[in-house]
């Protein structure tokens, strides 16, 4: 197959827009077909008696579809038993798996023509928007969240460029205070715009993984420098110490004292004393 790449170089450009051209449209062919097969498999019920208990395993798992793929194929395949016309507009390209998937709910045989002729050649943004006019969903329920603190801004000198800070002098000797600047956070997934409604639409944003995923699992010991504390080990207190804190004494409440010869700073905060040398 390796040898399509070079057989696909060769060609012309003239050549290579007709040869996609045609490739698209055995694509569409090849679609529609297994959409006619798989509409008469699933009447016949035959992907049980191959051991898969749904029309979605079997397509998965013996067909080999990616999950989506399989979800439009089926959807367009039932939908072809109600209105057999629907493998013509496949074929002629009029509607693609998306769009059908989309209109498959709202399909009636006295709107069949009307919703055809609306979406007939449309995106599947346009036929979501489409879709909303059909069957308004309500609002996003109202939520209420803490804002995050306003960053502080920069002072400025008449010049234009902002003075560097100037450590306070201790009495122990002088250290600068550490400078920290946060990066603004980004989503690392695009948010989705939905319509609900002419007008009205639903912001999807991407989430993290859940907790629970994140979590080690009970018994297990939490991963060096993760940080991580579970509820029953805050209740004993016989959680390891987080990064960058020392050991408490057994028995005792307070801090383990440092090693002689070493010399400990602490990151000043707003409201903290200044860093400070420990004796040793």
């Amino acid at each position: 197959m390796h040898q399509l790449l070079s057989m696909a170089a060769r060609l012309s450009d003239a050549e290579l827009l007709r040869r996609v051209v045609v490739l698209a449209g055995r694509e569409r062919e090849a679609t529609v077909e297994l959409v006619g097969h798989l509409a008469e498999l699933d009447a016949r019920r035959l992907h049980l008696a191959q051991g898969y208990g749904s029309l979605f395993a079997y397509c998965t798992g013996a067909l080999r579809l990616a999950e989506h793929a399989a979800y439009n194929r089926i959807e367009a395949a039932r939908l072809s038993l109600r209105f057999p016309a629907i493998l013509d507009l496949l074929a002629d390209a009029s509607l693609n798996l998306s769009t059908t998937r989309l209109l498959a709910p709202h399909l009636r045989p006295d709107n069949f023509d009307e919703l055809v002729a609306l979406a007939r050649g449309r995106s599947k943004r346009e036929v979501e928007t489409l879709v909303a006019r059909l069957a308004p969903q309500p609002d996003v329920a109202a939520s209420v969240r803490k804002l995050p603190a306003p960053a502080q801004p920069a002072v400025e000198s008449e010049a234009g460029v902002s003075p560097p800070p100037v450590a306070a002098p201790d009495a122990q000797g002088p250290f600068p205070a550490p400078i920290t600047v946060a990066a603004p956070e980004r989503s690392a997934h695009r948010p989705v715009v939905a319509p609900l409604a002419p007008e009205r639409y639903r912001p999807v944003h991407g989430r993290r993984r859940d907790a629970r995923e994140i979590a080690p699992s009970p018994g297990a010991p939490a991963p060096r420098g993760s940080g991580w504390r579970s509820r029953r080990d805050l209740r004993s207190g016989t959680h390891a110490p987080a990064r960058g804190c020392r050991p408490q004494e057994a028995g005792r409440g307070r801090e383990a004292a440092p090693k002689p010869g070493r010399a400990e700073s602490i990151a000043p905060y707003p409201g903290a004393r200044e860093a400070r040398r420990v004796a040793a």
